[in-house]
């Protein structure tokens, strides 16, 4: 095997899998917390509500911030 193939292999190894975009199961975890997930949050909880649904049951852990999300609701039903 010549040294350029062998190169390539271990690069190839080495890379991180394209299906696994975090590598600590943590990662990424403060975007919850960001005002723009609460925007796209409250979009589809609008969405929702103005299709077919009567009733949003909203839940999580830890739970959704109340204010954020009222003031973020209230942006997007305007």
């Amino acid at each position: 095997m010549s040294e350029a193939n062998r190169q390539d292999n271990v690069t190839a190894s080495t890379t991180p899998s394209p299906t696994r975009p975090f590598t600590a199961p943590t990662a990424g975890a403060d975007y919850f917390a960001t005002e723009p997930h609460y925007v796209f949050f409250a979009g589809r909880i609008v969405a929702a509500l103005r299709h077919a649904c009567r009733l949003a049951y909203v839940i999580g852990d830890p739970p959704p911030n109340p204010v954020v999300l009222s003031s973020a609701l209230t942006t997007t039903a305007a």
